[in-house]
């Protein structure tokens, strides 16, 4: 296009040259922009995985949840930080009235915005690995410039929004958000009973040093759960009596006797996997969904936080729970082989129907299925670029990613979840307000320990139920 520009600058004069000219200088310049976004996102991700030691395989997932943890970081600045740091410049900031109005869309609301802005971008990557094809690859293993400037936009574009639909919103993310806690609780036992068993076999190779790894965050486990149950009946019954706070106190002790109790089981011998460093990290899974459901009783007399307006409990619940998120989607990525198992089973079902169907002998049958030909065989240099594409988006022909994605907009739904107890502070009336109590809260994180509680006590039983069947 340039080349014709230097003709038609002989031809029709100066004037269309200079048009020209620009219109080339402007390519160049947008061009070189995106290559330099594309290529600091990539970078950046990649030195981020590499200096984690994460293992190529899983780089492409925990770039997603670095994706997550951006959302993140951005959320806690404009909802937690700002706020309080522009107060006394707030008379220069005036929010759009859509948000909210003066500095209020610093506060709750943009929790929303960051929610709804993450689960657009992981639903659209999800969307797209679904095609299982070469589109599939290309999004979800790159387009990282793109993924962030996205986020960001919408993130901008949605204070635009009138805080009411905000209202909808919460209701759609309450039940989807504690489909998350499900699959949280599911990855915590899975990821403590992978601790347990994982030292114990060091230990047992002839590594005595795991002995004393496992004895001391044994101890340490139960310590922090005895402190934090010692500290419950300080916060929700000492300044009440014990009439008003009944229900509390027997959450406590039932809290104490599961803990107890599954304790006792682990090392019982019915469970052949079971280990008291996996109970103390359940337990205090347990513990933390009993102690911030009595934190969310809106009772004055039954709940020290409310009484004192204290913002301390909310740090501690919010971050453990950050902390148990991010500890999940990690766990979640690096717990994939990375070597799409699904997908070679599903090379050699094909290669199995399609030997009983034509026979052993019909090779042109065999070599429509995908990864089966060898390289060398290819004869050519386009026949090999075909079967290279071929066996590059093999791990894309099961539904491992699009399962991951879901996973990552299940999150997104519970980020605000997390962030606002369920929903229960307002952006109408309390626009920047860190905690609100709220009976529903509570029911549901009761609801979570009671999950936690009778699907870990199902893994230390079963075994012992079902002898002839294999748990893994």
């Amino acid at each position: 296009m340039c080349i014709r520009d230097r003709y038609q600058r002989r031809v029709h004069g100066e004037f269309r040259f200079a048009v020209c000219n620009r219109m080339c200088l402007g390519a160049i310049v947008t061009q070189a922009a995106c290559c330099l976004g594309k290529t600091c996102c990539e970078s950046a991700f990649e030195f981020i995985t590499t200096w984690l030691g994460i293992k190529p395989a899983h780089q492409v997932r925990f770039n997603h949840v670095l994706l997550f943890v951006l959302g993140l970081a951005v959320l806690t600045l404009i909802s937690k930080i700002l706020p309080d740091l522009v107060q006394p410049f707030s008379y220069f900031i005036n929010c759009p009235e859509s948000a909210g109005g003066g500095v209020n869309c610093l506060g709750i609301s943009a929790v929303y915005r960051m929610s709804i802005a993450l689960a657009v971008v992981f639903a659209f990557v999800l969307i797209v690995t679904l095609g299982k094809d070469r589109a599939a690859k290309l999004v979800n293993e790159g387009c990282w410039g793109f993924k962030v400037t996205c986020t960001l936009v919408l993130f901008l574009i949605l204070f635009f929004i009138d805080n009411s639909l905000l209202d909808t919103y919460t209701n759609v993310a309450k039940p989807i958000g504690f489909l998350f806690l499900l699959f949280l609780i599911i990855m915590v036992i899975d990821l403590c009973y992978t601790w347990g068993e994982d030292w114990i076999a060091r230990y047992d190779d002839g590594q005595e040093e795991y002995k004393w790894y496992l004895i001391v965050a044994t101890v340490a486990l139960y310590a922090l759960n005895a402190y934090l149950i010692l500290r419950g009946f300080k916060w929700f019954l000492e300044e009440s009596s014990e009439d008003d706070c009944m229900p509390n106190a027997s959450l406590l002790y039932a809290n104490i006797a599961v803990i107890i109790g599954v304790s006792g089981l682990s090392i019982s011998g019915i469970s052949p996997n079971g280990s008291l460093l996996t109970s103390a990290g359940v337990g205090f899974l347990i513990n933390y969904f009993v102690l911030t459901a009595l934190a969310s009783d809106p009772r004055h007399a039954c709940n020290h936080f409310v009484r004192t307006d204290s913002p301390t409990f909310v740090y501690f619940e919010v971050g453990a729970g950050a902390l148990l998120t991010l500890g999940s989607l990690i766990y979640a990525t690096l717990a994939d082989d990375g070597n799409s198992s699904s997908s070679v089973k599903l090379v050699q079902e094909l290669r199995l129907k399609a030997m009983n169907a034509h026979g052993e002998s019909n090779e042109v049958e065999m070599q429509r299925l995908p990864n089966i030909a060898p390289l060398e065989e290819a004869k050519d240099d386009e026949t090999l670029l075909q079967r290279l594409e071929e066996r590059e988006i093999l791990p894309y022909k099961s539904n491992s990613f699009a399962i991951f994605h879901f996973i990552m907009l299940l999150a997104c739904f519970f980020l605000p979840m997390l962030a606002t107890n369920w929903g229960s502070i307002s952006f109408h009336s309390h626009p920047t307000s860190y905690f609100q109590p709220s009976e529903g809260a509570k029911t549901l994180k009761l609801l979570a320990a009671l999950l936690t509680g009778l699907l870990y006590t199902w893994t230390l039983v079963a075994p012992g139920l079902f002898p002839e069947r294999k748990f893994t």
